[in-house]
């Protein structure tokens, strides 16, 4: 009888353990999220370390909405800062509010005249090819998207050069391209990371492309 009670007890409880892990694991990540939240200086600072001119800019700038608006969006700005002398115009770090807590991200705001009144471009992404399908270093990288666009940056071995010399490992997600008309900006997202030298000379060429980039 005491080892069919043992039995059930353990059994009981079994059945509990993903129920207080369901319950449990929102509330850790949460905390996790919080004592990890990024600030403005932080980045500006690692500019300054890595010789990139740059200040801090009102957050009541229209560049805080590149990407931002919508009846729905959770996302909001949480500073912006203006680089001087370098094709990104302008970095905005964006908090995206969801049910754990904040996720954070960089948007680097690229302008092109170009684009508006004129065909706007599919957004593009960077794919990491791996040396194996789960843990594998990354071996290689392509844009896809827009077609035009896609090959223009693909053409370009500097950018992957830089994204290899990088601690491009760290990067958490892809590289997104959003184009963004109703502005005339090309918004380059990743996921907050105070980028290497070597990976933020990478993304600022590839802004040098969406500068020049003609959109017809």
């Amino acid at each position: 009888m005491f080892s069919i009670g043992i039995s059930e007890l353990v059994q009981q409880i079994g059945t509990f353990i993903p129920l207080l892990l369901f319950l449990i694991l929102p509330l850790v990540l949460k905390k996790l999220k919080k004592n990890t939240t990024p600030i403005i200086d932080d980045v500006y600072q690692h500019l300054q370390g890595i010789g990139v001119k740059s200040s801090i800019t009102e957050t009541d700038n229209d560049k805080c909405k590149i990407g931002l608006e919508g009846r729905f969006s959770s996302q909001k700005s949480e500073g912006l800062i203006t680089l001087i002398g370098k094709n990104i115009d302008s970095l905005n770090m964006v908090a995206a509010s969801n049910q754990y807590g904040k996720d954070y991200f960089i948007d680097y705001l690229v302008k092109n005249s170009t684009m508006i009144g004129n065909r706007v471009p599919r957004k593009v992404k960077l794919v990491r090819r791996k040396a194996s399908f789960l843990w594998g270093k990354n071996v290689d990288f392509e844009w896809k998207g827009d077609n035009a666009l896609a090959e223009t940056l693909n053409s370009d071995y500097r950018i992957k050069e830089r994204l290899h010399q990088g601690e491009f490992e760290l990067i958490k997600g892809n590289i997104w391209i959003y184009p963004e008309p109703k502005y005339g900006y090309y918004r380059i997202r990743c996921s907050y990371f105070l980028p290497p030298k070597q990976i933020f000379e990478a993304i600022d060429t590839v802004a040098k492309h969406l500068k020049l980039y003609k959109v017809y």
